[in-house]
């Protein structure tokens, strides 16, 4: 099975060669005029602020580059331009040509051969997820009636919000716009990567990492979306793609991703992501978003470690991590305090480019189960602030301590329940 989660790891610049860097000043500045007498090969502006990606190819070690950067009276912070890779186990194309899991409505229901759902509880959220379906569409039912719907009752909430007016922009690989399930939930989006405003999924055949997979990303961020709408079916999903069809991104196009969330009035940003090495600026820009009344969205990651890499580890944003449908935690799944909810994340079919259907697991799946849930919160309390959605989805979870005795407390508040976050006595 494979456990889909974005991950970001340094390039080592100690011995002097090709530096990526992000320069940040606190007023604005003439860049060339700074730059001059470096070598540099590549320069880009954050929109108008002022933050800058450079490339400067300097025989300096990484650290006296630094030193001499931090030495010039304009520059107030530099960072590492991190790139990004996906960590997974097989791609998405062969997770296709395996017989698992292809939508059809019997599959929905049945996990490792087991059936997590009686016909009396399909028929209730096939029920309730007509009257948001135009037509009977199978797909899109099946879509809906999924174990993860029930164990969260979220469609109970769907006789009073489906998400409709509220908007979440989902930063990774593109989104497949054109999709039967996601067409009509789709709103302008951007591209970071191809550098236009067409923010479809790209497949390019490449193996840019060098792992030996190629294109390991693709339908990463179509299979995430597909999720947000099988919680909150009317909600609008924003594409903002910064990361390639091999996983590979730029911890600069994340923030100017954010960037571009808060600007186009994005309430939520899902994020199944992490990097290894801490960033100032991306703090800053989490920050920004809060501030804008965005609630932010993250992935625990994927290494069953108490060890969460950054955002992942900030207070202010939610964290996931993944159970299964017994509300057990997953085998993959990371586990800490500093987790904030679980959500499912196992065996998870979602939307894939070219109007196909695929399963995945991990909590890069969980956390978008949660932006749709903070979608749900935002139509019935349009004006919440951040620490409001926060507090609902959190303290109004379902406790699971009981089906994980060696994991208490690092689970989250525990497992998230729409239901109950909505319902008019707990508001």
């Amino acid at each position: 099975m494979k456990y889909a989660s974005i991950f970001l790891f340094s390039i080592s610049l100690a011995y002097g060669g090709q530096h990526k860097l992000i320069l940040k000043f606190d007023t604005p500045v003439n860049i060339d005029y700074v730059l001059n007498g470096y070598q540099v090969s590549k320069v880009k502006q954050l929109g108008d602020d002022n933050v800058y990606r450079v490339n400067i190819h300097s025989e300096e070690s990484r650290e006296d580059l630094l030193d001499d950067l931090y030495n010039r009276a304009e520059v107030s912070g530099v960072e590492e331009n991190q790139t990004t890779r996906i960590n997974v186990t097989d791609s998405a194309v062969d997770l296709d040509t395996r017989a698992m899991f292809i939508i059809d409505t019997r599959a929905m229901f049945i996990i490792d051969d087991q059936q997590v759902m009686d016909e009396t509880q399909i028929n209730d959220i096939h029920t309730r997820a007509m009257f948001i379906i135009d037509g009977k569409d199978d797909n899109a039912l099946a879509m809906h009636a999924q174990y993860h719907i029930y164990n969260t009752r979220s469609h109970y909430a769907w006789d009073y919000a489906t998400g409709r007016g509220v908007t979440v922009a989902v930063l990774d690989t593109g989104i497949d716009t054109k999709h039967e399930f996601l067409v009509n939930n789709i709103v302008p989006g951007i591209d970071y990567v191809g550098k236009d405003h067409d923010p479809n999924e790209e497949q390019f055949g490449l193996d840019s990492d060098g792992d030996g997979l190629y294109d390991e990303g693709f339908g990463h961020g179509t299979h995430v979306a597909g999720l947000v709408k099988t919680v909150a079916p009317g909600v609008s999903l924003m594409p903002v793609r910064v990361v390639d069809a091999d996983g590979q991104a730029e911890l600069f196009d994340i923030v100017q991703g954010i960037r571009f969330a808060i600007e186009n009035g994005a309430d939520i940003i899902n994020m199944s992501m992490s990097i290894d090495d801490p960033s100032q600026l991306l703090l800053e820009y989490i920050a920004e978003a809060r501030a804008a009344g965005i609630v932010v969205v993250t992935s625990a990651g994927n290494e069953n470690s108490t060890n969460l890499k950054f955002p992942a580890n900030v207070p202010s944003v939610l964290t996931v991590t993944s159970v299964g449908p017994d509300f057990v935690k997953s085998p993959f799944a990371n586990y800490s305090n500093q987790v904030d909810v679980s959500a499912p994340g196992e065996a998870l079919i979602s939307t894939h480019p070219g109007n196909r259907y695929v399963a995945r697991s991990g909590t890069s799946m969980s956390a978008p189960i949660v932006a749709g849930e903070a979608a749900i919160i935002f139509e019935l309390v349009p004006d919440a602030s951040v620490s409001y959605v926060r507090h609902r989805i959190k303290r109004k979870s379902l406790n699971i301590d009981c089906f994980n005795h060696d994991y208490k407390k690092k689970l989250g508040k525990g497992h998230a329940d729409t239901w109950n976050a909505i319902t008019v006595q707990n508001l």
